[in-house]
């Protein structure tokens, strides 16, 4: 019995971590949300950044999509990024017009 009791508790913990996990991807995104848009402001580039979506592809690497606007026309440019629990790199692969 105690041994079931143990095996709940762990599984409980996973899922906990799992749940926290999601909470600190919606952060990580709205973080480079922010910093694309301070970038793009820096190099005189009026596009608007919209959102940021995210996935963990594996440990540390991330890849998404960002969703921004140009002269009124909607952009979306993949995104690669490194984060390791404190800071990030991110980097634009592609922009293509919707």
């Amino acid at each position: 019995m105690r041994t079931i009791k143990f095996l709940f508790l762990a599984v409980l913990l996973c899922v906990i971590a799992s749940s926290c996990n999601n909470k600190s991807i919606t952060n990580l995104e709205q973080d480079v949300k922010k910093s694309i848009q301070e970038t793009l402001n820096e190099k005189n580039i009026n596009a608007n950044i919209n959102d940021v979506k995210l996935v963990n592809e594996s440990g540390n690497k991330y890849t998404g999509i960002v969703y921004a606007t140009d002269e009124g026309e909607s952009i979306e440019m993949n995104i690669s990024l490194i984060y390791d629990g404190e800071g990030y790199i991110w980097k634009i692969e592609s922009v293509r017009n919707k």
